[in-house]
């Protein structure tokens, strides 16, 4: 067997671990037809696909029940994921200006005869919004070596875009802040205060960041207001260099 088989199988059992006994392997053996590619001849049909996996009746039939009824969680999945991330050491999470990126999107699963669908999405070989049920994902942005890897970390039920971006905030560190494409639309912005550097002596002054990221601008914006002094700094991360204005204590925030 090839050894990317044995890794495959190595990971799915850590994903499962933590589940019940039955439902792990049910759970499993889903996992391991989604990764197969058998869901794409089947156009999604989960009992053909399990069948094509080369599953006995009984295993179809458990694995399916696991799927609709199973005591499993999507986030236990992922946080067994990313402790697996983190015990191998490989993946290095990305910083900039000492915050981590969190990219963000939205797939959709098409459900094209599915009548009265409320929900839709764009499909770009089709050229127009199709009937779909969203998901919105959040992957945490790093690397192996040299090639930027992300790594899944959340999904979330939302129906659009900006849903999506207001469901993201709640999934965010403090040190965190959201990258998206253009695709959507609106501005978000984090706010933090008060903040004090972690060198600073006690009773020193505090400050204030704001962190804007729109659509329209390919870098964030990160605005630091020291209190005691009304200076307001602008860091573009990304950029080559950073560019200082100071603004009257009278001019307040935008």
């Amino acid at each position: 067997m090839p050894t990317i088989v044995y890794r495959i199988i190595e990971v799915l059992s850590v994903l499962v671990t933590d589940l019940p006994i039955g439902t792990n392997l049910a759970i499993f053996h889903l996992l391991w037809t989604v990764l197969s590619g058998r869901l794409l001849p089947s156009r999604g049909a989960i009992i053909p696909a399990l069948s094509a996996s080369g599953l006995a009746t009984d295993a179809v039939r458990r694995a399916w029940a696991a799927l609709a009824y199973g005591a499993w969680d999507i986030t236990q999945l992922l946080a067994n994921f990313q402790g697996l991330v983190r015990h191998e050491g490989r993946w290095q999470r990305h910083r900039v200006g000492g915050l981590r990126p969190v990219a963000v999107d939205q797939v959709g699963f098409f459900r094209p005869r599915l009548k009265n669908c409320p929900t839709q999405h764009y499909d770009s070989q089709a050229g127009k919004a199709l009937p779909a049920i969203p998901f919105g994902v959040l992957t945490a942005v790093g690397s192996v070596g040299q090639q930027t890897v992300p790594v899944l970390r959340d999904i979330v039920r939302a129906p659009d875009n900006q849903a999506l971006l207001t469901a993201a905030q709640a999934h965010l560190a403090p040190d965190e802040y959201l990258v998206a494409d253009r695709g959507f639309s609106r501005s978000v912005a984090q706010v933090w205060d008060p903040l004090v550097s972690s060198t600073s002596a006690p009773g020193a002054p505090s400050f204030t960041c704001y962190l804007i990221t729109d659509p329209n601008y390919r870098t964030p914006l990160l605005l630091v207001l020291l209190r005691d002094f009304g200076l307001l700094r602008d860091f573009g991360h990304f950029a080559s260099r950073l560019q200082q204005i100071q603004l009257s204590r009278q001019e307040g925030l935008p």
